[in-house]
């Protein structure tokens, strides 16, 4: 149980690392903690896997509308928020796939012998 909550806690301060990098130079960075959140939250949390990629959709959203992003909240700036929510929320999700597929290959590896 302890290992579960160690788990959780990387996954929150990893989705909140890289959406604070979302609005920096460094935000490049996410196409390796974003998948790798979702790996490990593929891993730890079994089956509930699914509330990180909305998790880290939601926050992505309230961190572009806090940091100002949306420049007065117009429609552009709105689908602006959305499309950046919902690359993040993707690679999440990548990373949670990718993580079940090795479970799976690794399963099946396991069965030839």
């Amino acid at each position: 149980m302890r290992l579960r909550y160690l788990a959780l806690a990387i996954i929150c301060a990893g989705a909140v690392a890289g959406i604070v990098l979302l609005n920096s130079a460094a935000m490049f960075y996410n196409l390796l903690i974003l998948p790798a959140i979702g790996g490990l939250s593929r891993l730890s949390l079994k089956q509930k896997w699914y509330a990180t990629p909305v998790g880290v959709f939601l926050l992505t959203c309230l961190w572009q509308v806090r940091t100002g992003a949306a420049a007065g909240l117009s429609r552009d700036g709105a689908v602006g928020i959305l499309f950046f929510s919902a690359i993040c929320a993707g690679l999440v999700g990548l990373g949670a796939v990718i993580a079940a597929l090795l479970l799976y290959a690794g399963g099946k590896e396991g069965e030839k012998q």
